[in-house]
């Protein structure tokens, strides 16, 4: 359908763990193309498209002790569902999530890669 090819979507959900809320000051995001379905990477048309990057995502912990952030379905556009995130131009120099358009039919593979930027200075994968 045109909704389907449409490059307007909703950002999807995304939840982060393995962390401590006291040791982190923020966490960043992207999601890139791996190409087709195979995820084989290079070699791929659509491979090591930025789809969507946020950087300086900054929950209000109430505790300290949270283990987990979760980003709303559709968080993309709204500082306030990105935690204050500011979102970073993606492949289309677009500064918001504007979903993979793959053609009819056909599927494709992403990596969503997490930052936790530690107050050390240090990061980590989450």
């Amino acid at each position: 359908s045109a909704r389907d090819a449409s490059r307007e979507k909703a950002s999807p959900a995304i939840k982060v763990s393995n962390f401590t809320a006291n040791e982190v000051d923020a966490f960043s995001l992207q999601m890139i193309s791996m190409g087709d379905q195979s995820c084989e990477g290079p070699g791929a048309t659509t491979y090591n498209i930025v789809q969507w990057h946020v950087t300086d995502i900054k929950p209000k912990w109430k505790t300290g002790t949270e283990t987990e952030l979760v980003l709303q379905e559709g968080a993309s556009h709204d500082r306030r569902t990105l935690f204050g995130g500011r979102e970073q131009p993606n492949q289309w120099l677009e500064e918001y999530y504007s979903g993979p358009c793959p053609p009819y039919d056909t599927t494709e593979c992403f990596r969503v890669k997490v930052l936790a930027h530690l107050h050390d200075g240090s990061t980590c994968f989450c």
